[in-house]
Protein backbone atom coordinates (compact mmCIF):
# COMPACT_ATOMS: atom_id res chain seq x y z
CA UNK A 1 0.00 0.00 0.00
CA UNK A 2 1.57 3.46 -0.58
CA UNK A 3 1.31 6.29 1.66
CA UNK A 4 -1.39 8.07 0.30
CA UNK A 5 -3.85 5.05 0.41
CA UNK A 6 -2.25 4.40 4.38
CA UNK A 7 -3.50 7.80 4.93
CA UNK A 8 -6.34 7.57 3.11
CA UNK A 9 -7.69 4.64 5.19
CA UNK A 10 -6.20 5.94 8.29
CA UNK A 11 -8.57 8.88 8.06
CA UNK A 12 -11.75 7.02 6.68
CA UNK A 13 -11.54 4.52 9.64
CA UNK A 14 -11.24 7.04 12.67
CA UNK A 15 -13.90 6.40 14.93
CA UNK A 16 -13.40 9.35 17.63
CA UNK A 17 -11.31 12.78 17.19
CA UNK A 18 -8.09 13.15 15.51
CA UNK A 19 -6.08 13.35 18.25
CA UNK A 20 -2.48 15.01 18.08
CA UNK A 21 -0.51 10.94 19.21
CA UNK A 22 -2.60 9.59 16.51
CA UNK A 23 -1.15 12.17 14.06
CA UNK A 24 2.42 12.38 14.84
CA UNK A 25 2.33 8.23 14.75
CA UNK A 26 1.27 8.25 11.42
CA UNK A 27 3.09 10.83 10.47
CA UNK A 28 6.66 9.04 11.44
CA UNK A 29 5.03 5.83 9.46
CA UNK A 30 4.46 7.41 6.45
CA UNK A 31 7.80 9.34 6.89
CA UNK A 32 9.57 5.83 6.58
CA UNK A 33 7.20 4.58 3.56
CA UNK A 34 8.52 7.67 1.97
CA UNK A 35 11.98 7.25 2.62
CA UNK A 36 12.06 4.47 1.36
CA UNK A 37 9.89 5.12 -2.17
CA UNK A 38 11.15 5.46 -5.37
CA UNK A 39 13.19 9.19 -6.16
CA UNK A 40 9.92 9.95 -8.58
CA UNK A 41 7.78 9.90 -6.26
CA UNK A 42 6.46 13.26 -5.13
CA UNK A 43 5.87 14.26 -1.39
CA UNK A 44 2.34 13.35 -0.60
CA UNK A 45 0.08 16.16 0.93
CA UNK A 46 -3.24 14.78 3.25
CA UNK A 47 -6.39 14.74 1.60
CA UNK A 48 -9.09 15.23 3.74
CA UNK A 49 -12.45 13.63 2.87
CA UNK A 50 -16.04 15.21 2.36
CA UNK A 51 -18.41 14.97 5.24
CA UNK A 52 -22.17 15.10 5.45
CA UNK A 53 -22.55 18.63 6.91
CA UNK A 54 -19.14 20.63 5.11
CA UNK A 55 -16.04 19.59 3.64
CA UNK A 56 -13.14 19.47 5.23
CA UNK A 57 -9.77 21.16 3.63
CA UNK A 58 -7.88 19.53 0.84
CA UNK A 59 -4.42 20.40 1.07
CA UNK A 60 -3.28 19.47 -2.12
CA UNK A 61 -6.23 21.27 -4.05
CA UNK A 62 -4.77 23.64 -7.20
CA UNK A 63 -7.82 26.15 -7.23
CA UNK A 64 -6.94 28.91 -5.56
CA UNK A 65 -8.21 30.56 -1.88
CA UNK A 66 -10.53 33.49 -2.01
CA UNK A 67 -11.69 33.97 1.83
CA UNK A 68 -10.37 32.52 5.16
CA UNK A 69 -12.12 32.23 8.19
CA UNK A 70 -9.46 32.00 11.43
CA UNK A 71 -11.84 30.64 14.48
CA UNK A 72 -8.84 31.39 17.73
CA UNK A 73 -10.93 30.70 20.55
CA UNK A 74 -9.96 27.96 22.24
CA UNK A 75 -6.27 27.48 23.96
CA UNK A 76 -5.31 24.91 21.98
CA UNK A 77 -5.27 26.65 18.93
CA UNK A 78 -3.74 30.04 20.48
CA UNK A 79 -1.19 27.93 21.85
CA UNK A 80 -0.48 26.06 18.41
CA UNK A 81 -0.52 29.69 16.92
CA UNK A 82 2.79 30.38 19.04
CA UNK A 83 4.48 27.52 18.62
CA UNK A 84 7.80 27.34 16.77
CA UNK A 85 7.68 24.65 14.38
CA UNK A 86 11.13 23.22 13.02
CA UNK A 87 10.46 20.39 10.89
CA UNK A 88 8.03 21.60 8.37
CA UNK A 89 5.34 23.93 8.21
CA UNK A 90 2.03 23.14 9.92
CA UNK A 91 -1.34 22.43 7.81
CA UNK A 92 -2.59 25.98 8.64
CA UNK A 93 0.23 27.73 7.44
CA UNK A 94 0.06 25.77 3.65
CA UNK A 95 -2.88 26.97 2.89
CA UNK A 96 -1.24 30.24 2.86
CA UNK A 97 0.32 28.67 -0.49
CA UNK A 98 -2.76 28.63 -2.14
CA UNK A 99 -4.32 32.26 -1.37
CA UNK A 100 -5.47 33.90 -4.69
CA UNK A 101 -3.98 37.61 -5.22
CA UNK A 102 -7.71 39.02 -4.56
CA UNK A 103 -8.56 37.52 -1.02
CA UNK A 104 -9.85 38.28 2.21
CA UNK A 105 -9.29 37.06 5.98
CA UNK A 106 -11.70 37.20 8.75
CA UNK A 107 -10.25 36.28 12.24
CA UNK A 108 -12.40 35.65 15.74
CA UNK A 109 -10.90 35.99 18.49
CA UNK A 110 -9.30 37.89 21.68
CA UNK A 111 -8.45 41.52 21.60
CA UNK A 112 -5.47 40.38 23.30
CA UNK A 113 -4.77 37.99 20.41
CA UNK A 114 -4.59 39.91 17.53
CA UNK A 115 -0.77 41.05 18.47
CA UNK A 116 -0.15 37.48 17.85
CA UNK A 117 -2.06 37.01 14.91
CA UNK A 118 -0.36 40.12 13.46
CA UNK A 119 2.93 38.34 13.23
CA UNK A 120 1.58 35.81 11.63
CA UNK A 121 -0.53 37.32 8.91
CA UNK A 122 2.29 36.43 6.57
CA UNK A 123 1.60 32.92 6.45
CA UNK A 124 -1.40 33.69 4.46
CA UNK A 125 0.14 36.46 2.60
CA UNK A 126 -1.45 39.47 4.30
CA UNK A 127 0.99 42.15 5.78
CA UNK A 128 -2.11 44.20 8.23
CA UNK A 129 -5.75 44.39 9.75
CA UNK A 130 -7.93 46.38 7.23
CA UNK A 131 -10.61 47.20 10.46
CA UNK A 132 -10.95 45.35 13.74
CA UNK A 133 -14.46 45.29 14.89
CA UNK A 134 -15.61 44.44 18.98
CA UNK A 135 -18.55 41.16 18.50
CA UNK A 136 -20.66 43.07 21.10
CA UNK A 137 -20.17 45.65 23.55
CA UNK A 138 -17.80 46.17 25.85
CA UNK A 139 -19.59 45.25 29.86
CA UNK A 140 -17.09 47.55 30.79
CA UNK A 141 -13.13 49.92 30.43
CA UNK A 142 -11.68 46.34 30.70
CA UNK A 143 -11.96 44.93 26.78
CA UNK A 144 -8.13 42.39 27.13
CA UNK A 145 -10.49 39.52 26.96
CA UNK A 146 -13.57 40.95 24.67
CA UNK A 147 -14.26 39.17 21.30
CA UNK A 148 -13.52 40.94 18.07
CA UNK A 149 -13.78 40.70 14.75
CA UNK A 150 -10.48 41.25 12.48
CA UNK A 151 -10.71 41.36 8.76
CA UNK A 152 -7.61 41.90 5.99
CA UNK A 153 -8.11 41.98 2.44
CA UNK A 154 -5.40 42.47 -0.72
CA UNK A 155 -5.57 42.77 -4.32
CA UNK A 156 -8.97 44.28 -5.80
CA UNK A 157 -11.36 42.76 -2.74
CA UNK A 158 -13.58 45.44 -0.88
CA UNK A 159 -15.38 44.20 2.43
CA UNK A 160 -18.51 45.50 3.82
CA UNK A 161 -18.20 47.27 7.20
CA UNK A 162 -20.15 46.51 10.18
CA UNK A 163 -22.56 49.54 11.58
CA UNK A 164 -24.31 47.83 14.16
CA UNK A 165 -23.25 45.98 16.61
CA UNK A 166 -23.84 41.82 14.96
CA UNK A 167 -27.27 39.94 16.00
CA UNK A 168 -24.98 36.39 15.10
CA UNK A 169 -22.98 34.60 17.60
CA UNK A 170 -21.99 31.98 15.16
CA UNK A 171 -18.62 32.56 14.06
CA UNK A 172 -19.09 31.35 10.42
CA UNK A 173 -22.15 33.62 10.07
CA UNK A 174 -20.55 36.37 11.30
CA UNK A 175 -17.88 35.77 8.65
CA UNK A 176 -20.54 35.76 5.65
CA UNK A 177 -21.37 39.01 6.35
CA UNK A 178 -17.86 40.16 5.04
CA UNK A 179 -17.23 37.47 2.73
CA UNK A 180 -20.75 35.99 2.02
CA UNK A 181 -20.62 37.84 -1.91
CA UNK A 182 -16.97 36.15 -2.29
CA UNK A 183 -17.37 33.71 -5.35
CA UNK A 184 -14.74 30.93 -4.93
CA UNK A 185 -12.57 28.70 -2.34
CA UNK A 186 -13.15 29.76 1.14
CA UNK A 187 -11.40 28.07 3.95
CA UNK A 188 -12.27 27.72 7.70
CA UNK A 189 -9.11 27.50 10.01
CA UNK A 190 -9.08 25.92 13.60
CA UNK A 191 -12.77 24.79 13.20
CA UNK A 192 -14.67 22.73 15.11
CA UNK A 193 -16.56 21.09 12.48
CA UNK A 194 -16.64 21.31 9.24
CA UNK A 195 -19.76 23.51 7.70
CA UNK A 196 -21.72 23.95 4.45
CA UNK A 197 -19.73 26.33 2.09
CA UNK A 198 -16.50 26.17 3.34
CA UNK A 199 -13.37 23.85 3.75
CA UNK A 200 -12.69 23.02 7.11
CA UNK A 201 -9.18 22.13 8.75
CA UNK A 202 -10.87 20.72 11.87
CA UNK A 203 -8.88 20.40 15.53
CA UNK A 204 -5.89 18.35 15.20
CA UNK A 205 -5.80 18.44 11.34
CA UNK A 206 -3.96 22.29 11.47
CA UNK A 207 -1.23 20.91 13.40
CA UNK A 208 0.16 18.67 10.93
CA UNK A 209 3.40 19.04 10.03
CA UNK A 210 4.33 18.58 5.83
Amino acid sequence: MNPLEDLSNFLQKLNGPLTRNAVQIKRKEIRSKLKRAEPTQAPIIAELQPTETGVQCNLAGEEPIQALLLELSSKTSIAGLKKDYTDGDPAFARVGQRVADDAALVALTKLSVLPLLYTKLHCWGFSKFASIYFVSAPAGPHVTDEKVIATCRRGGVKLPTLVNWPSETDSVRLAEHFVGDIRGRKIHLFADEPRPGWESLVGEANWIVG
